[in-house]
């Protein structure tokens, strides 16, 4: 439904006393999280979003962080400031601002929005904004305003294809200003670039215009240009109301000839099919309906901003800066985050596109990655097609690690980079057991297929391979330390961090550690895994359940770490972790995250700062977070042939409040898709669910967890009308019959 109510929120939000904030940094265990634990109602965003200020300043000439708007896999993006005072077309690779990891790529064209008679930046001031906001809460339409000299400024944008240019993506714009206190309003475009522009008048249409001919702008008339100033001047008289400006910005020149004037109509009609071209690739997919709005936008918008982060088939990790481009790992996160939602046909050219992928120092790495995202898409989708096409290079990736292996007398690979960051040659905890992971996961993929000879030798393979990386784990490991320290290098002395963020290493292995987790080498109740898990939590590795690093919060690599707290049953420490990325690793009502963000406010603004926004991996972070909140498949024997799934393992407890309904609508699963329908009617003691359990290679064993709000408990369930006896009370955890079509469950609950 197509509404225009403003549920916005000012940019720059509470400010929360440094002193706060230090003592959560100095403390070596997550004080924060332990507060949110303590309360009775459990986790949610309400009581973890006021722990830190909000994000929104960038280190750029432009101070706050940018959307970027395009179409789903088009190289052709746009960035709005989120301040509403620039529009950025066509940023330039070759025209930077900044250093190293900080650099921005300039634009060859920005449009710059002036307000008032003094021409003040849109967005100066951070207390006069109402927004940045998703039109719905997640359609990429983005509407802000901003109060000036008693007028309200307000701006709608979005990009989509110019009109009778199809070929030519196009910024539009709405600009209105709306009375206050005053009746005089103005409002100045001011173009920067370093080629003339002129205004010329095509009869019922006016265009700026480069190089004399080609359109740069069209806009709505009548308005004033001045050709030194470069700017576009509309002065407007508010008696009768509001007053509107319509404006359309293409990626690139275009002649004037068969242009139709910009009209409210054909802006109005070109938002419609904007808003029905969203919506309609998010149907494609699974569809997910929780009782909590925010997440529902969250999860959307976040397809949506992963998709318009493909670039020409390749999953890009950020745009307009030097993370414009892929990497292995951080990239296939966010493919098969898309997987996940049942984006199952344009997921498939993002995996080829690492097939090729190498970054010197980390080929094993990268080469593990790709093999691991191959078996997990099979599983999703049984597209053995798929598979063939890809065979040499999955074949190639196997006999990789396997002559890796045997060039070491450790039966482990040979050295490689500890990180991207960090060239330090090692054996790698971290690099080995992904690469298990990746051989393992190749022969059972393979067996599938049929193709038993190699099935057989890379699964012989892998089982000497686990077998290798325990006895290097066990002989690296420091014999005194304590808490017990598990490290990265391997046949080294390596000594345990006091506080891993306290040097650059320690923070490192903050990242790098979650991929040993993630493996499964050993499995999530492991021994080895529980020591890994206090190590990080007891020293300094978690703020809010969010992966530390250095001064501030990584919001990239915490997936496998999250993932293992559902596997491990602490629901509760997962929730601080989910909702704290959505508080403090996305910026409010945008949802866009950084790889890095700092903890205290940034240069002197009420925001704190991201490190070169967006970034693919932090969507993938919330996506596959929810995704494993709601479904989540198990291998008993912790032998990657996947035997169990369930289903709503780690839902907030508020989700189950009388009257709320969880919606899961062909969701792909390991066994095939999965829909499900939970309604509470706890005020008369009782929740109703339909279940459709895939029927594709069923599971052995399906669950449901019914996580019901704090006093309650299961007291009977019936399925399909019959008393059923297989369900843990107090755990809510009910084992359902695995059979074909849709079963209707209903739980009677209880008062402790």
């Amino acid at each position: 439904m197509d509404t225009e109510e403003e549920p916005w929120a000012t940019l720059a939000g509470k400010k929360v006393p440094s002193e706060k904030i230090d003592a959560a940094i100095n403390a070596l265990e997550d004080i924060r999280a332990e507060e949110v634990l303590a309360r009775p109602e459990g986790p949610t965003y309400e009581n973890i979003k006021d722990y830190l200020p909000p994000l929104g300043a960038v280190n750029a000439s432009f101070a706050y962080y940018p959307l970027v708007l395009s179409l789903a896999g088009s190289g052709t993006k746009f960035l709005f400031i989120s301040n509403g005072a620039e529009v950025h077309v066509s940023p330039n690779p070759w025209r930077r601002e900044g250093s190293r990891w900080e650099t921005w790529y300039r634009p060859d064209l920005k449009m710059s929005i002036l307000v008032g008679k003094d021409k003040e930046p849109f967005g100066r001031d951070l207390g006069r904004i109402t927004g940045p906001a998703y039109l719905d809460g997640y359609l990429p339409i983005i509407r802000i305003a901003y109060v000036h000299d008693g007028v309200l400024y307000s701006q709608e944008v979005f990009a989509a294809p110019a009109v009778g240019h199809p070929e030519n993506l196009a910024c539009y714009a709405r600009i209105t200003a709306e009375p206050r206190e005053a009746q005089k309003a103005q409002i100045n475009l001011k173009f920067d670039c370093d080629t003339p522009l002129k205004i010329r008048d095509f009869g019922n249409r006016d265009l700026v215009t480069l190089h004399g001919v080609e359109t740069a702008c069209q806009f709505s008339r009548p308005a004033a240009f001045n050709e030194e100033e470069k700017t576009l001047t509309y002065q407007w008289d508010l008696s009768d109301g509001p007053v509107t400006a319509y404006l359309m910005l293409p990626s690139a020149p275009i002649t004037p000839n068969g242009i139709e004037p910009l009209s409210a109509g054909s802006y109005e009609q070109v938002r419609r099919e904007t808003i029905d071209y969203w919506r309609g690739i998010l149907d494609e997919g699974a569809c997910l309906d929780v009782p909590e709005k925010i997440v529902n936008n969250a999860w959307r918008a976040l397809a949506i901003q992963t998709l318009i982060l493909v670039n020409n088939g390749s999953m890009h990790y950020s745009y307009a800066n030097t993370y414009n481009r892929t990497y292995a790992g951080e990239s296939l996160d966010a493919v098969m985050a898309l997987a996940y939602f049942g984006q199952a046909a344009g997921t498939k050219p993002l995996i080829e596109d690492i097939n090729n992928y190498k970054q010197t120092g980390l080929e094993y790495h990268s080469k593990a990655a790709l093999l691991c995202a191959y078996a997990r898409y099979f599983l999703l989708f049984r597209d053995a097609e798929f598979i063939e096409k890809n065979l040499d290079c999955i074949l190639e990736g196997c006999e990789m690690i396997v002559r890796g292996r045997a060039k070491t007398k450790y039966g482990i690979l040979p050295k490689e980079n500890y990180c991207g960051d960090i060239s330090d040659k090692m054996h790698s905890l971290s690099t080995n057991a992904m690469s298990w992971r990746a051989l393992r996961d190749s022969g059972i993929l393979l067996g599938m297929l049929g193709k038993t000879a190699e099935s057989e030798k890379y699964l012989s393979d892998a089982a000497e391979y686990r077998r290798a990386i325990v006895k290097a784990v066990e002989a690296s490991m420091p014999p005194e330390a304590d808490p017990p320290f598990v490290p990265i290098p391997l046949y080294e002395k390596t000594e345990p961090f006091e506080s891993v963020t306290a040097c650059r290493h320690g923070s490192y292995y903050n990242l790098v550690m979650p991929n040993v987790i993630g493996s499964e080498v050993f499995a999530a109740t492991d021994q080895i895994i529980d020591h890994i898990m206090h190590y990080l939590e007891t020293r300094g590795g978690r703020l809010l359940g969010l992966v530390r690093f250095e001064d501030g919060i990584d919001d990239c690599y915490g997936l496998n770490y999250n993932i293992a707290l559902v596997k491990r049953n602490e629901v509760d420490k997962f929730l601080v972790a989910f909702y704290a990325k959505l508080a403090h690793g996305c910026t409010r009502n945008t949802f866009v995250g950084g790889e890095v963000t700092s903890l205290y406010t940034y240069n002197g603004s009420a925001l704190r700062k991201l490190g070169n926004p967006p970034n693919c991996s932090s969507n993938a972070l919330v996506l596959q977070n929810l995704r494993y909140m709601l479904i989540l498949e198990r291998d008993s024997a912790n032998d990657g042939v996947y035997d169990e799934l369930h289903l709503l393992r780690a839902t907030p407890r508020g989700w189950l409040a009388d009257g709320k309904t969880i919606s899961i609508k062909n969701a792909p699963t390991y066994f095939g898709p999965v829909s499900i329908e939970v309604r509470s009617r706890l005020a008369a003691g009782l929740i109703e669910a339909d279940i459709k359990c895939p029927d594709r290679n069923p599971p052995a064993t399906v669950t449901l967890t019914l996580r019901l709000p704090a006093g309650y408990e299961l007291e009977s369930v019936s399925i399909d009308g019959v008393a059923h006896q297989d369900f843990d009370a107090s755990a809510g955890l009910i084992r359902l019959p695995v059979t074909p079509g849709t079963v209707n469950l209903q739980a009677k609950c209880r008062k402790r």
